[in-house]
């Protein structure tokens, strides 16, 4: 009974402190800055990313569980050293019925006093005093869906880009790059960042990077480099060699043609058979299925004609 006592005059203290107007307020004290609270007033994150919060005590009733006691929230007396004061949870009553939930005196990670139950008088950590705070509070709770506190996502997809929230080009649309930048780890950086690698996982390729530049005589054709195409003669029906052996003999070499099979035999032609007729390369309907005529058009000197 004596133990009973004692918590209860404790409570009433607290109480007493935390409605005086002249009582030291951590927030009064030290004026604007990161909100301190005590387990008592703490958060506790849940699994689907939200965190749920007791709100300031609120005083009716003693109805029906989980609103079965004279108040239920919590107060936080005192924040600053040497430590917590505050009570949370259900008072006087509640289920099951104690004189509240938590009370620390002093307490909080690092100091020197201790959190209580009210209930059982047993000492509780930080932690278990903040959900034993919770599980008294009933419905006089507050819960924060998507707490960028607890692990969940930052951006409210407002169309600003809020770096203090910690939005990025990572995890944000507001925080998309433009101009040719690229986002790498977060930050949009152009992607080329000559550090002598060509990256191609970020993008790099020889037409937007020096660190991709083509070596030797490979030329860069759409980001990619690609030999120099040497040509081919066709020495006779059945022979093709690249343009400058001896075997060429006086046939002509075809600038951008290759060989059908090895530089020792088959046709030379410039046709890749890609389904694309490339006339730049010199693909036409006499040497490339890919630039067959079609409309009933014939192929007269590479060039598909109306035979009318």
């Amino acid at each position: 009974m004596r133990s009973i006592g004692l918590l209860a005059s404790t409570i009433a203290g607290v109480l007493t402190l935390s409605f005086a107007p002249s009582w030291p307020n951590q927030a009064a004290t030290q004026g604007p800055g990161p909100e301190t609270v005590s387990p008592c007033c703490a958060k506790v994150c849940n699994t689907d990313g939200s965190s749920t919060r007791c709100k300031p005590l609120l005083l009716g009733g003693l109805g029906s569980a989980p609103m079965d006691a004279v108040g239920h929230g919590c107060l936080d007396a005192e924040t600053a050293p040497p430590g917590d004061v505050c009570v949370g949870g259900a008072f006087i009553g509640g289920s099951p019925q104690g004189l509240t939930s938590c009370i620390c005196i002093f307490g909080g990670e690092g100091n020197p006093g201790q959190c209580a139950s009210g209930v059982d008088g047993s000492t509780l950590t930080p932690s278990q005093c903040t959900v034993a705070s919770i599980a008294g509070c009933g419905s006089n709770v507050e819960v924060v869906p998507k707490d960028p506190d607890c692990g969940c996502e930052v951006c409210n997809n407002d169309g600003t880009c809020d770096a203090a929230k910690g939005e990025n080009c990572s995890n944000c649309p507001d925080c998309a790059c433009t101009g040719g930048d690229t986002c790498q780890d977060g930050v949009c950086k152009p992607i080329c960042n000559n550090n002598g690698t060509c990256d191609t996982a970020a993008g790099e390729n020889c037409s937007n990077c020096p660190d991709c530049a083509c070596t030797g005589s490979d030329t860069c054709q759409n980001g990619t480099c690609v030999p120099q195409p040497t040509g081919c003669c066709q020495a006779n029906e059945h022979h093709c060699f690249v343009c400058g052996d001896s075997r060429c003999g006086d046939a002509p070499c075809v600038a951008s043609g290759t060989c059908s099979i090895a530089s020792t035999g088959g046709v030379c032609t410039v046709c890749n058979n890609n389904g694309t007729c490339d006339t730049a390369a010199g693909e036409n309907c006499s040497n490339c299925p890919d630039c067959a005529c079609a409309g009933g058009e014939i192929c007269q000197n590479g060039v598909c004609v109306n035979p009318c």
